[in-house]
């Protein structure tokens, strides 16, 4: 069933109103007619079965009954990665929003290719996050998620190790470890085996260049645990996904 997401200020009383792009969606797309049932879901994480019951230039559909959500990991789990290009990001976006992701966190580091410049006005940061949080909504309408995935401004990776201490379990990629602190192992010690005490988990990555030595050293100088992702190479827009699905897997099939 398709779903759709609204602001919860949409809702009145026992009618949504549905607007924008997701009316030439219902209406020329999917070709719904009156009648037919739709999934509502809000920012604030409701989920409703509704009935359309008017299809003009807006959509009105009436709340039959609430629904409960299971998609969601009980873990909340941030994606920290040195700066990469908008097609990569935007791609590493929607898919760590498929495979149950919370936060996303641009960092800028020493070898990132890409250069934030710290004196972008407030429009152009505006508008770049105004179009991936567009992303995460599609992903999340598609991946039948109603927790949005939160995207960030990019941070300096000073501020990024000041706030390790905030996360339970904080995990360091990096290809020097490719040979040894295997994944599976580390996670059974510091996640499964401690599981309950387990709520908020930080995963670093690097840019495409990787780290440079004194990043690797304020690193190494945490409580972040160094892990390797197996004995291939993965490009920077791989190794989020490959350690989200892991993690995932850890969480669902493991714990819930």
């Amino acid at each position: 069933m398709q779903r759709y997401l609204v602001n919860k200020n949409k809702i009145n009383k026992s009618i949504v109103l549905i607007e924008g792009n997701d009316v030439h969606h219902i209406k020329n797309v999917m070709r719904m007619k009156i009648g037919e049932n739709i999934l509502v879901f809000t920012d604030n994480q409701e989920l409703f079965l509704c009935e359309i019951i008017e299809i003009s230039d807006t959509v009105q559909a009436k709340i039959i009954g609430n629904v409960e959500s299971k998609n969601e990991l009980n873990k909340n789990i941030t994606i920290a990665q040195g700066l990469i290009n908008r097609d990569k990001t935007e791609e590493v976006i929607r898919r760590l929003v498929e495979l149950g992701c919370n936060n996303y966190q641009p960092v800028i580091m020493d070898k990132s290719i890409i250069k934030y410049d710290d004196k972008m006005t407030d429009k152009k940061n505006n508008n770049r996050l105004d179009r991936l949080n567009r992303i995460i909504k599609e992903a999340s309408e598609q991946s039948q998620r109603i927790n949005l995935m939160n995207v960030y401004n990019p941070i300096f990776f000073n501020n990024l190790i000041k706030s390790i201490d905030d996360y339970d379990l904080v995990l360091f990629c990096h290809v020097e470890f490719k040979d040894q602190n295997n994944i599976k192992e580390v996670l059974k010690a510091n996640l499964i085996d401690n599981y309950p005490n387990i709520n908020n988990i930080l995963v670093i990555i690097g840019p495409e260049s990787g780290y440079s030595k004194k990043e690797i050293d304020a690193i190494m100088n945490t409580k972040a645990i160094p892990i390797s992702l197996g004995k291939r190479v993965l490009r920077t827009e791989t190794a989020p996904l490959s350690i989200m699905s892991i993690l995932a897997y850890e969480v669902e099939n493991n714990h819930e």
